[in-house]
């Protein structure tokens, strides 16, 4: 895989090039508008249905909800009262 991508670099090709290579077209300029416009919105929805890593929601990151939980109602009152009243050290 690793030779085919150096090849494809060094040749100036896509690595998805159609029949002809020597071209450069890929499979993809070859599609109808409409089936384009379809992978990339069926792209756009698994992309919008990941909720792991990067692409997770910043509201259900971990660290977010851990400073939300500390700030947030009775742990903000407990947290001033650690950090104000007994010198928080």
């Amino acid at each position: 895989m690793q030779a085919d991508l150096a090849t494809d670099r060094a040749n100036g090709t896509a690595a998805d090039a159609g029949p002809d290579p020597d071209k450069g077209t890929s499979s993809w300029n070859r599609l109808p508008a409409p089936a384009r416009a379809a992978s990339v919105r069926a792209i756009r929805d698994k992309i919008l249905e990941q909720r792991s890593g990067p692409l997770r929601p910043f509201h259900e990151d971990p660290v977010v909800r851990a400073i939300l939980l500390l700030l947030g109602g009775a742990g903000a009152i407990t947290t001033g009262q650690f950090l104000f009243l007994t010198g928080g050290y």
